[in-house]
């Protein structure tokens, strides 16, 4: 597994060994890096369920200015962290000026409850990867944050299975404070991407 495009492109990530994880695959990171093309310069990331941080390094790598990574899992934490210190590594020795990237060690479910870790940050992207059986939960609660998170027209993109993507469009349209931009399916997987909008 390796970034797909960009500064650190070719770079190797780091994952748990022996676990049952679900990686973004190289196809999907390319789609959605590519969905920003030319717009991705100078955008804020928000990397939700990060495991080893694929995604939000791809951004990173393809020129967005910054990345939050929220991951709760030991192993995949100490994954996350050595990806993230090869990409900076990378972007010094290239002398691109990058923030920080920055890892919060939080349950997602409990973050969302009180984003206060996130100091009332708002993202021009947000990505979620969640475990296929918690997505229509997932989904309710962060479309019930009239996007605290998400700047305005900011975009939030969430990987499904292919299986669940039908209802997932479903609750974005019924709501009146999101729409929906695309659904991209991808093998077994999905991507659903939506904007918030004014009333």
């Amino acid at each position: 597994m390796q970034i797909c495009s960009g500064l650190a492109k070719g770079m190797k990530l780091s994952a748990p060994k022996g676990r049952k994880t679900r990686p973004t695959s190289a196809v999907v990171r390319e789609a959605v890096g590519n969905i920003f093309q030319g717009t991705i310069d100078g955008k804020t990331v928000l990397d939700l369920f990060a495991g080893t941080g694929s995604m939000g390094i791809e951004l990173l790598s393809r020129g967005a200015k910054s990345a939050v990574f929220v991951e709760n899992d030991t192993q995949c934490l100490k994954s996350l962290k050595q990806n993230i210190d090869e990409f900076s590594r990378r972007a010094e020795q290239q002398s691109i000026e990058l923030a920080k990237p920055h890892i919060i060690s939080r349950d997602v479910s409990k973050l969302l409850s009180n984003s206060s870790s996130l100091s009332g940050q708002t993202f021009d992207i947000i990505w979620a990867d969640p475990p296929y059986t918690d997505t229509l939960d997932w989904i309710k609660t962060i479309l019930a944050l009239d996007y605290e998170l998400l700047s305005p027209k900011g975009t939030l993109c969430v990987e499904v299975d292919k299986k669940t993507s039908r209802t997932i469009e479903s609750i974005v349209k019924e709501s009146s404070k999101w729409q929906l931009i695309k659904t991209r399916s991808y093998g077994r997987c999905a991507v659903v991407t939506m904007t918030n909008h004014e009333e």
